[in-house]
């Protein structure tokens, strides 16, 4: 029970706000601490008395606690139970919540939070009087952006549970192979020159000089952007940041990603809140978001093209990148949710795809900012990568 002398905030942008940031960066190494993260946060909020995540077993057609906060409350406890079959229709996207006034004297609220662990997720607070509109509007905002900090620390344990050891030789596997490659040409293409030479063949010696060239500088590139991963997952990655529109930024994204000499696609739709102002290293951002809609052009399935959906929410914006085709794999899944030197890399696979979408993950999370991937979606084939930015970095 809360004091009589209630001193916590209001549920206001900025106590949100400042939950999500600790969410992402707070002492928080399990997702099972995530889970129970929001539910303590929560509760340092008015009117908000307890506050709860719970699944929905379609199975076995139960709901079930996943986190509680204060674990004893009577009422959450009940509403769970009493309230099965509403909360389940609304778990299964039939209603948007589920509101329920009692003389306890406080009521239930439920909202869908998305999806955990292949289940639907939902989110439940009781509260000492019935919220306002413009609570119950932020309060189903975070719900959305509670759910998926929860599935993406999930996601990012699955994919660093390595020890450091076999973290450091996968690392160096991947740079071996990856310079190895421009180091063959370029001495291949030396030892033909000089072939030539010998052979009176003056007129071959030029060609094969600039291809050991292109070699040497695609190694330079390599190495650079090795250093900038290395940078970014340390933290050290200097950004410029300047305010201006997202839009802006992703539609030169999209304009570098069409101009590819392979791209198959002539067009990338960008909607929504295209003109949202955030504090952001434009270039950086430009070259993150080009890197994956490059990488994501792999995945469409005939004729189908990706799109990009921008929404402005109080301290973030939303941009899901939404496409027709095959679920990412879990090579490149795991480039997007954990460091590069913890991934495990695939032989039969171009490593440098690896290495963009690290770098992709780096500038996102340099920016306060997270990725975040949602396959199996109800609709046939539709897949989605939504990344979150705080409009200040």
């Amino acid at each position: 029970m809360l004091d009589a002398k209630d001193d916590r905030g209001a549920m206001t942008v900025e106590h949100f706000g400042q939950l999500v940031h600790d969410l992402q960066y707070g002492s928080f190494d399990t997702p099972e601490s995530v889970l129970t993260g929001i539910c303590a946060g929560l509760i340092t909020m008015k009117p908000i008395r307890a506050a709860g995540l719970f699944r929905l077993d379609e199975a076995s057609d139960r709901l079930h606690w996943l986190a509680l906060d204060p674990f004893d409350d009577d009422l959450m406890h009940r509403s769970l139970v009493q309230e099965h079959v509403s909360l389940s229709g609304m778990l299964l996207g039939k209603s948007r919540q589920v509101q329920l006034e009692s003389a306890n004297p406080s009521g239930f609220v439920g909202m869908p939070a998305g999806m955990y662990d292949g289940a639907a997720l939902g989110l439940g607070v009781t509260a000492d009087r019935p919220f306002d509109d413009d609570e119950l509007a932020r309060l189903s905002s975070f719900s959305t952006t509670a759910g998926l900090i929860a599935e993406n620390a999930r996601l990012t344990g699955l994919f660093s549970e390595e020890d450091d050891a076999s973290s450091t030789a996968h690392l160096l596997g991947f740079i071996a192979h990856e310079l190895r490659t421009p180091l063959t040409g370029m001495r291949g293409n030396i030892q033909l020159a000089l072939m030539a030479n010998r052979k009176g063949q003056h007129d071959r010696i030029p060609n094969r000089l600039e291809a050991a060239i292109d070699s040497v500088d695609g190694m330079s590139g390599l190495v650079q952007k090795l250093l900038d991963v290395s940078r970014l997952e340390r933290g050290a990655f200097p950004l410029t940041l300047d305010t201006g529109p997202i839009g802006q930024t992703i539609t030169r994204s999209v304009d570098s990603c069409l101009d590819r000499p392979k791209s198959a696609i002539d067009r990338i739709p960008i909607t929504g809140d295209t003109d949202t102002m955030i504090e952001h290293d434009h270039q950086t951002i430009q070259e993150a978001f080009c890197f994956l809609l490059n990488r994501i052009t792999e995945y469409l399935d005939d004729k189908a093209i990706p799109e990009i959906t921008i929404a402005d929410s109080d301290v973030l914006v939303r941009v899901q990148v939404s496409y027709t085709g095959s679920v990412i794999s879990d090579d490149d899944l795991a480039a997007l949710m954990a460091p590069l030197s913890s991934t495990r890399l695939s032989s039969d696979r171009n490593d440098q795809l690896s290495l963009d979408l690290a770098y992709c993950r780096g500038v996102i999370r340099r920016h306060d900012g997270q990725i975040f991937v949602h396959a199996d979606t109800p609709a046939p084939n539709q897949q989605s990568i939504e990344i979150l930015l705080p409009r200040r970095a």
